[in-house]
């Protein structure tokens, strides 16, 4: 069954061949920049879309990455969603409208700290160019040798880009697809938190 999903998700295969070369590069592989990929699942968790299939996790607090299906279908330009569980009152964003465009939003911080996004808006500055002039100048202590090596290899790839005008992107995709999400019903929530999800 993985493989038939992934033949309708070419970018998603290549990404898959990219840690296979990233594992043996890296010591942690995609997982250097906070891409764990898995196999194509729901999440499970109480604030993953019903209408969604995981393809990556963070590795910290449950955040993962799925696709939106939109009118039972499952393809290529499949809307990304982020789903943080830690976060109670904000717990999903649209962080792509396809994986390719959410690649590119990661284009300067990788993927891990993305889920800064869903807390405040002054975590926006996460999107900044590390290494730009106007950044942090503590920003640049995090991004270690590995972290750039592997996040360059996937931006050599892919040949991204990254987002221009990213915060309004971000609210021209809440605005086309928020609501397209199918969210857990109450007696499901209720059910996963006391399983610990």
């Amino acid at each position: 069954m993985q493989s038939k999903l992934l033949e309708r998700l070419p970018t998603l295969q290549k990404l898959h061949g990219v840690r296979g070369s990233a594992k043996s590069e890296f010591f942690m592989g995609l997982g250097t920049i906070g891409l764990n990929l898995t196999d194509l699942v729901y999440g499970g968790y109480w604030c993953t879309p019903r209408n969604s299939v995981t393809f990556a996790h963070t590795g910290g607090d449950g955040t993962h990455f799925s696709y939106v299906i939109l009118d039972n279908e499952l393809d290529d330009d499949s809307p990304i969603v982020m789903s943080c569980p830690a976060n109670s009152e904000d717990s999903c964003t649209i962080v792509g409208e396809n994986l390719r465009d959410f690649l590119c939003l990661g284009f300067h911080c990788g993927y891990s700290v993305l889920e800064q996004l869903s807390y405040s808006p002054s975590s926006f500055d996460i999107l900044k160019d590390p290494f730009d002039d106007e950044a942090d100048e503590d920003a640049d202590s995090e991004f270690t040798d590995e972290f750039n090596g592997c996040l360059q290899h996937v931006i050599s790839e892919f040949s991204l880009q990254p987002w221009d005008n990213w915060r309004s992107k971000l609210k021209a995709l809440k605005q086309q697809y928020f609501d397209s999400l199918l969210m857990p019903f109450s007696d499901e929530v209720d059910r996963m938190i006391e399983d610990g999800r």
